[in-house]
C-alpha cells in the first residue's frame, strides 16, 4: 500500500514539473531558448523519430551498453569470487582495484584509446574497467558481514565449492549484487557518452555533440531525457529479474 502511495505521488511530482515547465516558457516568465519547453521538446522527438535519426543512434548505443554492462557485471561477480576464495590474489590486486575505484578515471580514457585503439574492444574495456571495480570492492567487502551461522552450515554439511556459492554467498549477496549493479547502470551510461566522444560521428555523443555546436536547448533536453529513460528501462528490467530471482531465494518480497 505504502509503495503504491509512494508511485503516486512521483508520478505526480513529475506530472506538475512538466506543467510548471511549460507554464514557464509559454507566459515567457523565463526565456525559451534557455530552458525550452515540454511541448518543444515532445516535436523534436516526432521529428527524429520521424526522419529515423534517434532510432539509428541509438540502436549502436543500447546494444553496446548492454553488451559492456553484461562484461562488467559478470567480470564484477567473478573476480569477488576469486577474491572471496584467495586473500593472496586479493592482497596482490587490491591496490590495482583501489586505484582504479578512486581514480579520475576520465583521465585514463584517451590512454585506453591510444593503447588499444579505436575498436568496440577499447569501448568495452572502459566501461569494464569504471564499473567493475565498484562491484568488486563493495561485494567483498559485504561479504565479511555473511552470517556466521550460514558458514557453519555448510561446512558442518560439507557443501561443495558450487554448492556453497549459490546457497550460502549468493543467498547471502543477492539483494546487494543488485544495489551495485543499479549504481553501476548509471556509471555505465555516463562512460557511454565519454567513450563515444572519439566516435562522434554516430551513436548517442554525435547527437549530443551537433546539437551542443548549435547551442540548442531543446535538443539537448531531448537528449538528456532520453539517457535517463534508458536508465529507467535499464533499472526496471533489473528490478524485474531481481524479484524473480529472489523469489526462487524465498526472500520475502
Amino acid at each position: 500500500m505504502l509503495k503504491n502511495k509512494s508511485n503516486y505521488i512521483s508520478i505526480w511530482v513529475i506530472f506538475i514539473f512538466f506543467i510548471i515547465w511549460q507554464l514557464l516558457g509559454t507566459y515567457g516568465i523565463v526565456s525559451t531558448v534557455l530552458i525550452s519547453s515540454p511541448e518543444f521538446v515532445f516535436n523534436r522527438l516526432m521529428e527524429m523519430l520521424g526522419d529515423w535519426s534517434l532510432v539509428e543512434n541509438l540502436q549502436f548505443s543500447i546494444s553496446n551498453l548492454t553488451i559492456w554492462l553484461i562484461i562488467s557485471i559478470l567480470s564484477g561477480i567473478i573476480l569477488w569470487l576469486v577474491f572471496h576464495f584467495s586473500n593472496f590474489l586479493y592482497s596482490f590486486f587490491k591496490p590495482m582495484v583501489f586505484s582504479l575505484n578512486s581514480l579520475p578515471l576520465i583521465s585514463l580514457l584517451p590512454l585506453i584509446l591510444l593503447w588499444f585503439g579505436f575498436e568496440d574492444f577499447a569501448k568495452i574495456l572502459t566501461i569494464v574497467v569504471f564499473c567493475t571495480p565498484t562491484i568488486i570492492i563493495n561485494m567483498y567487502n559485504w561479504l565479511k558481514s555473511v552470517n556466521k551461522d550460514l558458514l557453519l552450515v555448510s561446512k558442518a554439511f560439507r557443501l561443495n565449492r558450487i554448492k556453497h556459492i549459490w546457497s550460502i554467498l549468493f543467498f547471502w549477496a543477492l539483494p546487494y549484487i543488485f544495489t551495485w549493479i543499479k549504481i553501476s547502470i548509471w556509471k555505465a551510461i555516463i562512460w557511454l557518452v565519454l567513450s563515444e566522444m572519439f566516435w562522434y560521428w554516430k551513436w548517442i555523443w554525435y547527437l549530443l555533440f551537433l546539437y551542443s555546436s548549435a547551442s540548442d536547448t531543446t535538443w539537448l533536453l531531448l537528449i538528456t531525457f532520453i539517457l535517463l529513460l534508458i536508465n529507467y528501462v535499464f533499472i526496471f528490467l533489473l528490478n524485474a529479474i531481481k524479484l524473480n530471482i529472489l523469489k526462487k531465494y524465498d526472500y520475502n518480497v
